[in-house]
């Protein structure tokens, strides 16, 4: 189901929307990480031998173990796993990774990640100054945020760029 989500400890994790929630909050981990992180839950219990991660992680190139072992420190470290006595992710040395904290499937209406507006408790700077002559692409580019997710400002050097985040 595109509204699955996979509970664990104060997470949820749905694989549709590629999103991680810690008490509702999103947590930001990288792609290759999450990606990983839902490959080991969806198999929870069980080795994945790290062949497979990699193959399900990096399709169609050629990585290092070394990689893999990055990527689930960085997850180790944003679950807080060993942290007091929480355990998620058990290297089975020779076999595999497996993901050894009790999971919960549920289904509930999409998550949508909440609007980053400065102001509205992120980590921007208020504005100080006003963009002046740009009304119009201003007000195109709200009228889009309301609708997407994520928007990329391109433009020639020097156009203020950096002002409209």
């Amino acid at each position: 189901m595109d509204d699955e989500r996979l509970v664990f400890g104060s997470f949820r994790l749905v694989p549709a929307q590629r999103m991680l929630l810690d008490d509702g909050k999103p947590l930001r981990v990288g792609s290759r990480a999450l990606d990983i992180l839902t490959t080991l839950v969806e198999r929870a219990g069980e080795t994945i031998p790290k062949e497979q991660l990699i193959a399900r992680t990096w399709p169609d190139t050629v990585v290092d173990e070394g990689a893999l072992r990055v990527h689930v420190a960085a997850l180790r470290k944003a679950l807080g796993d060993g942290r007091n006595g929480r355990r998620y992710i058990t290297n089975n040395p020779g076999r595999g990774y497996a993901f050894v904290a009790p999971v919960t499937h549920e289904s509930a209406r999409p998550v949508v990640a909440p609007t980053n507006r400065a102001g509205a408790g992120n980590d921007l700077p208020a504005s100080l100054t006003r963009i002046v002559g740009r009304h119009e692409i201003i007000a195109a580019l709200v009228t889009q945020l309301s609708r997407r997710r994520f928007l990329t400002i391109v433009g020639p050097a020097g156009s203020a760029k950096p002002r409209w985040r």
